[in-house]
């Protein structure tokens, strides 16, 4: 009897699928096959090394290496490879942006034991693709990454000089539904060069673990891929792709891409400087309180110091970055819902500007303090508390280097108010230049006929009813809309949609989609 016994208990354990996987224990035994395997950065440095393993079923769920174990694993662990993995800490998989929608994760741990192995039957990858209707509708949770494939519609906007890189598209499914995809950096480097080369025909689109941002008033429901995981496959030999293109069979494509790229080449033909005040008027600092109506202005000035009397950032919601009530986290946001258990930072700085002996007040966010200081208000906020300073009211030296210099800057002006909120900046020497010759004009203009109030010079059918802004303000969908006086900042939304995970939707027409590419 004894004897039996021990032979029952000296079985080697058997594999398990991974949708049996729950907390009940931790000597789950797995065969797996790591699909996607990523590093995590924080503050530029590795913060976690993930992956997500997926059996043969195409059962998937996300694990995770923390930074202190990473070199024991990094070494052993290769995308695409099979494994035999065992004994694992089981989490709950919560938070934001899951890269899988298991309920739980896993976490390597010290008895945590890899193996590598063969095992033919586990597929390179399943894809779990997420229709359209389903995003469209809202009933795709934004909270878990999703794949999506389908065919290229339209090229809606290509930024390929800003900082950072993006390609707005549509994407169209096998039901007509469209669907707006932003690609950003690598990712819309990659879909411009192919872009650049491709010539007709049907191109499909697949991208990987790609996040949904909802509908925000008039900004349509985006995917857009995510900052580490996301794989993007453009019109590549996947057996996905081809099936797909196979169902789209000999369905005529309206109009080759030739063609279209010859369209958006034609309108695209403007020098940095036109495409920087296109759609505005362009206001010297003297003449933006005398404003009476809404607007954008282009004007140019010069950054004479930082404001510190509210501080350089401030805490948000992950999700939509309005600020945060950072006093009772975790927290709910009251605009977009979103629950969170920590705050982001983002950059709000005002800033005193002048030019021609006229001065004024601005405030720059966080898309246009990224692109000018080259550092994120997560990464300042970090240095800061490295080096022991963890008062909320010191500014960073790098912020400094904007100081003393002239910028070419987009602002949204409210009639009553004495700040205004930057929506674009540029210090493009032939774009200041261009500028302050048509300030030049204006003051000429001005001074031949002086008395006369600066409405006589504005004409009711002006660039006052704004239909879009020029793509260096498209991606501040939300923030552009909350130019408040300093003592109401903190019932107002502050928003900036870029920020390090959580890239923005942007600003598109609720019509028909212009084929029309903005470059930049």
């Amino acid at each position: 009897m004894m004897k039996k016994i021990m032979t029952c208990y000296g079985m080697a354990r058997k594999t398990s699928l991974i949708a049996e996987v729950d907390d009940s224990k931790e000597t789950w035994k797995l065969g797996v096959r790591i699909t996607n395997l990523w590093v995590v950065e924080k503050s530029s440095k590795v913060n976690a090394m993930e992956m997500i393993f997926m059996d043969q079923k195409g059962g998937k769920i996300t694990a995770i290496v923390k930074k202190f174990d990473i070199d024991k694993w990094k070494s052993m662990l290769k995308e695409d490879n099979t494994y035999i993995v065992q004994n694992f800490e089981v989490n709950h998989n919560d938070g934001q942006f899951r890269t899988s929608n298991h309920p739980y994760k896993l976490v390597f741990m010290k008895g945590t034991i890899v193996q590598a192995r063969q095992i033919p039957e586990i597929p390179h990858n399943i894809y779990h693709f997420t229709p359209f209707d389903d995003i469209l509708a809202g009933g795709a949770s934004t909270e878990v990454l999703v794949d999506v494939i389908g065919e290229l519609s339209d090229v809606v906007q290509i930024q390929k000089e800003s900082v950072p890189k993006r390609v707005v598209l549509v994407l169209k499914d096998e039901r007509n539904n469209t669907l707006h995809c932003t690609l950003w950096e690598n990712y819309a480097a990659r879909m411009i060069s192919f872009l650049e080369t491709h010539v007709e025909g049907h191109v499909v689109i697949l991208l990987s673990l790609a996040k949904i941002k909802e509908t925000n008033g008039k900004y349509p429901t985006t995917i857009q891929n995510s900052m580490y995981c996301s794989k993007l496959f453009i019109d590549e030999p996947l057996a996905e792709i081809q099936e797909y293109k196979n169902r789209l069979g000999s369905i005529c494509v309206n109009e080759s891409y030739s063609q279209k790229m010859s369209q958006f080449s034609s309108c695209s033909q403007f020098t940095s400087e036109e495409k920087f005040v296109q759609n505005d008027i362009v206001k010297s600092l003297s003449q933006l309180n005398e404003v009476q109506k809404e607007c954008y202005v282009v004007t140019v000035a010069k950054i004479d110091k930082v404001c510190v009397g509210n501080g350089w950032s401030y805490e948000a919601c992950f999700k939509c970055n309005r600020k945060a009530d950072c006093s009772s986290l975790p927290f709910t946001c009251p605009k977009c819902g979103k629950k969170n258990t920590e705050t982001v930072p983002r950059f709000r700085v005002e800033v005193m500007v002048s030019y021609n002996n006229n001065s004024s007040k601005f405030v720059l966010w966080d898309r246009e303090c990224i692109q000018l200081v080259k550092q994120t208000a997560i990464d300042l906020k970090k240095q800061l508390l490295d080096e022991g300073e963890f008062d909320a009211m010191a500014v960073p030296e790098p912020i400094d280097c904007i100081l003393g210099k002239l910028f070419a800057f987009k602002v949204k002006v409210q009639p009553g108010y004495k700040q205004f909120s930057v929506t674009g900046v540029s210090d493009n020497e032939k774009t200041i230049e261009s500028i302050r010759d048509k300030l030049q004009v204006d003051e000429d203009s001005l001074m031949s006929k002086k008395g006369k109030s600066i409405s006589s010079f504005l004409k009711e059918d002006d660039a006052y009813e704004i239909q879009s802004l020029s793509a260096t303000a498209d991606s501040d969908t939300t923030s552009i809309g909350h130019c408040t006086p300093a003592k109401r900042l903190s019932k107002d939304t502050l928003d900036d949609d870029f920020a390090c995970q959580d890239l923005p939707s942007v600003q598109l027409s609720s019509s028909k989609v212009t084929k029309h590419i903005k470059t930049e």
